[in-house]
């Protein structure tokens, strides 16, 4: 298994371990947003596991390349402060831009 693949389904796992999983998938429009991080159509969590995790799983599928420099880490600090967001869910991010920024 690639260890972004691994990295991606510990992220999954966190989400729903920490009850940030969302069973729904937003409605079609939230996609259409044009802020950063969708932040005006659906939540930090949602956004990572229905936006992130997805595309990096299509760019891992294509053997595409990897968004450069990937510092989502930097987010989940900032939304930390702002609603419950674990730290370890922090970390889980920051092995991810390791993985994507040294690759």
């Amino acid at each position: 298994m690639n260890p972004l693949d691994r990295l991606l389904n510990e992220l999954e796992a966190a989400l729903v371990t920490h009850g940030l999983y969302t069973p729904q998938r937003p409605a079609p429009e939230a996609f259409n947003s044009t802020q950063p991080f969708f932040y005006d159509t659906m939540s930090f969590p949602c956004w990572l596991q229905y936006v992130f995790i997805e595309k990096m799983r299509l760019v891992i599928q294509a053997q595409g390349p990897l968004p450069k420099p990937c510092n989502i880490a930097e987010m989940g600090q900032m939304y930390g402060v702002q609603a419950h967001f674990p730290s370890e869910l922090v970390a889980v991010l920051q092995q991810i831009d390791d993985c994507i920024n040294r690759s």
